[in-house]
Formats: C-alpha cells, structure tokens, sequence
C-alpha cells in the first residue's frame, strides 16, 4: 500500500510519499515515489505516483524525453506544458501510451 499526504501550509504545499515496494511476503525493498520537476523560478511540479511499478517508471521516462501531444508539433515535457491542466493531461497521456505498449 502506497501512503502520499499533501497538505497546504502557511508557506506553501508540503507534500510526502513513503518508499516501501514489495514483490511478495519476503522481497521488499524501497522505491521513490514522490517525483519533482523544478524549472527555477517558473515552476515546482510534484507528481506522487502508486501502483504498477514498470508503468510508472515508464511514464516518467517518457514525460522527460517529450510527449508528442494530440494536435501538437513538438514535444511537451513537465518543464514546456503552459498550465498545470495541460501538465495532468500530460501524465495521463503518457500511462495510457505505456498501458497500450
């Protein structure tokens, strides 16, 4: 079971993920699941992810490298979307294109 809090404070958001995995009753080991990308500056987005292990890691290494996005040219990364909607429509796109490889 994966554990993400976040909670608005005076000076901001403060977010936290734990890092257990386990593949079984005697294979635990630890995994990081809160996930950031800072454009100094301009922008901090923390992505806390759960579940499917491959995926994830998979949909992260895709939104670095660039997602060529429905209706669009170029690539986008967390770093280039212009809001935080297009940064959640990014994530999704990315588990669905992992999901269907």
């Amino acid at each position: 079971m994966t554990y993400c809090v976040g909670m608005m404070v005076q000076d901001g958001l403060a977010m936290i993920a734990d890092t257990r995995t386990n593949a079984g009753v005697d294979n635990i080991s630890s995994y990081k699941k809160l996930h950031i990308t800072e454009v100094p500056g301009d922008r901090i987005i923390a992505i806390a992810t759960a579940g499917n292990l491959s995926l994830t890691q998979m949909a992260l290494s895709q939104m670095a490298k660039g997602i060529q996005m429905p209706g669009q040219e170029e690539l986008e990364t967390l770093e280039t979307v212009p809001t935080l909607f297009r940064a959640a429509q990014l994530a999704g796109h990315a588990l669905n294109l992992v999901r269907h490889e």
